[in-house]
């Protein structure tokens, strides 16, 4: 599916101290820098690139040694990363780990050594990696990329983006360079079917700064936004040109509608609720009712697609304040996760009309995102306060059991694959209790996502993304055609 520069090879769970990536204490080859990288005016990778890994590197990450499973031999093993994950990151040179460990203070020299690289060679590397990391041909890694997962980040302005079959950082989109402050926040996530394109609603901790709601391109380049104060979740329809937002819960904001914007043009219309805060957000994929909740008020507002005509349903029971819902395949049970009273409650909503409440699992301390699998016999939830995934039992409806690993440290975002072979589960990490592989002077500690085989229930893979990692989003898994 990606060319050559993916390999085939059985993931592992990861346990035990991390090995370096680039490795430490390399045998370097020869005496003289590599020559002709201070005037370079059009880069070539064989020419230019290339040289320099032979003669630097190729003692650990070469032949029979190959620190950390990374090999330098190739473009193509290059951008397939070591055994803990990517090496760099195309158009973010500032964020790859090469860089990193080659420019700042923290972490051992690297190489180690007399021979490290020169000032050119490393000024060469981070304008390789900024114009895109480009091979032998000129082609760009993982531009040809199907499933991608989208994680938010809400520690710091950027979008992190994670290719699904590669389970690696392949793009960092930088909000910063779209006209967002230092301090805009990414909250949460939606992708079209097909993966053209993605939105993404822009908070911020200043309430002077731009919020909106921003549409991109496949490749992450800018198309237009709506401008809206506190955007919250994010929903498309299944069918119409139609993308719905919500509002990300404020005590300064006292706005009473979601906002139904068309996606070929970004224009938006107001629907007018009664509660403030409406945040959870799910459609039938039938595409006929959109419904949301609040997190202030135990009501659901059910909103009729066709004339945007609102009716209301009051949640029973204790207060519950839910923040998300997940809609079964076949449109006729949904879910709520909610935070105040860490449960899961089910909802029948085979007839919209009529919503029948029925009852509610304790799951742990401020469950987030959630998501049915494709064929709908499991539900499963991120956990925040207990650190942990609540497993679902979606035909028997009681709770199969929790995933707790140390790479799930406040998890909040939850995707799973089109095949339901795979989820990823993006946590803040907020106290640090995850340690990362390097710890860099001055940078606080990453979220992560964790990759969970559906099979084992195993945690086969931990990916360091930028700080706060929150929502996820990815391609809506559409259910089996009926009959």
């Amino acid at each position: 599916m990606f060319g050559i520069y993916h390999r085939n090879r059985v993931l592992t769970a990861i346990t035990g101290t991390f090995l370096l990536l680039l490795g430490i204490g390399c045998e370097l080859l020869g005496d003289d820098p590599t020559p002709g990288v201070g005037d370079v005016e059009e880069i070539a990778y064989q020419d230019h690139i290339q040289p320099i890994f032979n003669n630097r590197c190729a003692g650990c990450h070469g032949g029979d040694r190959v620190e950390s499973g990374l090999r330098l031999e190739s473009w193509p093993s290059l951008i397939e990363g070591s055994d803990f994950g990517e090496a760099i990151i195309p158009f973010s040179p500032e964020q790859s780990l090469m860089i990193k460990l080659l420019t700042r203070t923290g972490a051992a020299p690297h190489p180690s050594g007399k021979r490290e690289l020169t000032l050119d060679e490393v000024q060469l590397l981070k304008r390789w990696i900024a114009e895109g990391a480009r091979g032998p041909e000129g082609e760009v890694p993982y531009s040809d990329s199907i499933d991608l997962i989208y994680v938010a980040n809400e520690g710091e302005a950027a979008v992190t983006v994670i290719d699904v079959e590669a389970k690696l950082v392949v793009r960092r989109v930088d909000l910063t360079k779209h006209g967002f402050s230092g301090r805009a926040r990414a909250r949460h996530i939606a992708v079209e079917p097909d993966g053209s394109f993605w939105y993404v609603s822009v908070g911020s901790t200043r309430l002077s700064d731009v919020q909106a709601v921003v549409k991109f391109t496949r490749e992450n380049q800018f198309v237009g936004q709506v401008v809206l104060d506190y955007p919250g979740q994010l929903l498309i329809h299944p069918t119409q040109d139609v993308l719905y937002a919500s509002r990300q819960p404020s005590d300064l904001d006292t706005s009473r509608h979601l906002v139904e914007i068309r996606r070929s043009d970004m224009s938006a219309i107001q629907v007018d609720v009664t509660f403030p805060n409406a945040y959870p957000i799910a459609i039938r994929p039938q595409g006929d009712f959109v419904f949301s909740s609040s997190v202030d008020v135990d009501q659901m507002v059910i909103m009729d697609v066709d004339d945007l005509n609102v009716s209301f349903f009051d949640i029973k029971g204790v207060k519950h304040a839910f923040s998300y819902f997940t809609m079964a395949p076949w449109g006729v049970k949904m879910w709520g996760s909610a935070v105040r009273s860490g449960t899961l409650t089910l909802f029948n909503t085979s007839n919209p009309n009529r919503i029948v409440q029925h009852h509610s699992l304790r799951v742990g301390s401020d469950p987030r995102q959630l998501t049915y699998s494709p064929d709908a016999r499991r539900v499963y939830a991120a956990v925040r306060g207990s650190d942990q995934v609540a497993v679902l039992n979606a035909v028997s409806e009681i709770i199969d059991g929790y995933i707790q690993h140390e790479g799930i440290s406040s998890p909040v975002g939850i995707s799973i694959t089109q095949d339901g072979r795979y989820l990823f589960v993006s946590s803040e990490n907020p106290d640090g209790r995850y340690q990362p592989r390097f710890s860099f002077e001055g940078e606080l500690a990453p979220g992560t996502v964790v990759v969970i085989d559906t099979e084992t229930l195993d945690v086969i893979k931990i990916i360091e993304v930028g700080q706060g990692s929150a929502a996820t989003g990815s391609r809506v898994v559409l259910p089996p055609p009926v009959g």
